[in-house]
């Protein structure tokens, strides 16, 4: 691959290319799974690598100044990132449209999950002006809350409290966005969206919980109360072009603060250090270029 030059940053693993990709990087077709596939649970997407510089010289092609303003934000190091900004940007825009049958107005928002995913959607949300609640298990000093507190937004540590203890009285949500995976915050967090409110679904459930819950009184709320709740995960190219325009306004507005989504550069030899709840995203370093950031 003609990109694969030393200091290029890399995800570890890369999913199935859809059959007609290039039709759906033309058009307005999310990047999913081929049709009635089998075992596609997580819908396919694109190689981040491929997928981002294409839309990124496409975007570069319309204006110079986002090209200029997302190199700025550090964009080389964040190829992956950019794939989840646009889950984010897809599953906001999603929340607005799906209550544009009136005026919706939503002012305050519950970003679950302060892993990379719930922290571009924080910093998506503050731009739109909302006022942002992101709850995560690492304590408040550690690089999630200092991002989160960065962008303007409040950070609240989880332990092992249910999400109503721990936002307590700023509950109900205008929108809630869950990034975490975890299919009991996922229920937990429908309790917390008010009238009219909105809960988007964007992390991904790992195994087969069991879980208890009064099915009647949830489907009555969601009728009574006009509430929607929905699941996202792929995106098509004007999310992506979206995505890089809103990393490079991130870039603007809080320099530096998307650089530090990646939390340490190891070698190979300490890769054993990458895992942690502290952390957000840490890379293996080859080569030449090795060197350990805090």
């Amino acid at each position: 691959m003609k990109d694969m030059v030393p200091g290029r940053l890399l995800p570890a693993r890369a999913r199935s290319l859809h059959a007609d990709l290039d039709e759906r990087l033309a058009g307005r077709l999310d990047i999913t799974a081929a049709d009635g596939q089998v075992g596609a649970a997580r819908p396919r997407v694109v190689h981040a690598l491929a997928m981002v510089e294409d839309v990124a010289k496409c975007v570069a092609d319309r204006t110079r100044a986002v090209d200029a303003g997302v190199a700025a934000a550090g964009l080389p190091q964040l190829d992956q990132d950019v794939v989840r900004c646009a889950r984010a940007v897809k599953g906001i825009e999603r929340a607005y449209a799906f209550q544009s049958g009136f005026e919706w107005r939503p002012r305050r928002a519950l970003v679950v999950g302060a892993g990379s995913l719930g922290l571009l959607a924080a910093m998506l949300l503050r731009i739109r002006g909302l006022e942002v609640m992101a709850v995560d298990r690492a304590d408040p000093e550690s690089p999630k809350g200092e991002i989160v507190h960065a962008t303007g937004a409040r950070y609240v540590r989880t332990g092992d409290r249910r999400l109503a203890e721990i936002v307590g009285g700023s509950a109900p949500f205008d929108l809630v966005f869950e990034a975490t995976g975890v299919a009991r915050l996922v229920f937990e967090a429908m309790c917390l969206v008010g009238r009219n409110g909105v809960l988007c679904v964007a992390g991904l459930p790992a195994g087969k919980q069991r879980l208890s819950i009064p099915a009647d009184c949830v489907g009555l709320e969601m009728v009574l109360e006009n509430r929607i709740f929905f699941g996202t995960v792929s995106s098509n190219r004007g999310h992506f072009a979206r995505a890089l325009a809103a990393m490079a306004d991130l870039g603007t507005r809080s320099p530096g603060v998307l650089e530090r989504i990646i939390t340490g550069r190891l070698p190979p030899e300490r890769s054993s250090e990458a895992l942690g709840e502290a952390t957000i995203k840490n890379v293996i370093v080859f080569g030449k270029e090795r060197r350990t950031r805090s």
